[in-house]
């Protein structure tokens, strides 16, 4: 017993030194701890912290985040940026002059999506999720200018690099068994969404907008087909 409590006393002393060098903050309706920001250019920054479980609290993965210096001010709050950069970039930045504090002052700019792929493949053989991303990621770093109508220069975008590392999946059942359509997965699918959407409206989130598409069977030369639905909430 008294190994267990010098244990759990150190675990926590070490925490706490590693948290006074971070800031526990919240970014698109996901807490992270913001160890770094590290300033690339006059414009560019890579903010480096870590993802916490809504589950158990726990830390877990290195992630980072290049972004725009307008970007970063929508993403994190003055505090965050004080802490790593000094308060004299808050006062260079855009936005902030406009009275614009973060994302988490603004009724009406956080959003979620949840997409819900169902498979409709034959005999039941396909794969069937809810999926929630649980990454930042800047869309300027994806985005590119036309400058002569031809050349977009998007060859020069790597897909690799900025494909979401982390993500929630919620497993659903298939909308197909070896009999055909099986009407009792389709029950089991609503209940878990029912349950997912709950959640997320006890959470405080809005369910503003559903869009869905379909990418059926063809016949038998087309073994594939997927039913997709998201789900889009503003907080």
């Amino acid at each position: 017993m008294k190994y267990l409590c010098l244990t759990l006393l150190l675990t926590s002393i070490s925490f706490l030194s590693f948290a006074q060098k971070s800031i526990l903050t919240t970014v698109k309706g996901q807490d992270v701890l913001v160890d770094s920001i590290k300033r690339n250019d006059s414009n560019r920054y890579t903010v480096f912290y870590k993802m916490i479980s809504e589950s158990d609290r726990n830390l877990y993965g290195d992630h980072t985040l290049t972004t725009s210096r307008d970007s970063l001010a929508v993403l994190f709050p003055n505090t965050v940026i004080k802490r790593f950069l000094g308060s004299a970039i808050v006062d260079q930045i855009t936005d902030k002059q406009m009275g614009i504090v973060s994302m988490e002052d603004i009724p009406g700019t956080r959003v979620k999506i949840l997409t819900v792929v169902e498979s409709i493949v034959p005999s039941g053989i396909g794969r069937s999720r809810i999926i929630e991303s649980t990454t930042l990621i800047d869309a300027e770093q994806l985005t590119t200018s036309r400058t002569d109508g031809t050349d977009t220069k998007q060859g020069s975008v790597s897909r690799r690099q900025n494909k979401a590392p982390s993500q929630k999946e919620t497993k659903l059942l298939n909308l197909f068994n070896v009999g055909g359509i099986n009407f009792q997965n389709i029950a089991t699918n609503d209940a878990i969404l029912t349950s997912k959407i709950t959640g997320l409206l006890i959470e405080g989130w809005d369910l503003k907008f559903v869009n869905s598409a379909v990418e059926s069977n063809a016949g038998e030369d087309d073994a594939t087909g997927i039913f997709l639905t998201r789900y889009i909430f503003i907080k």
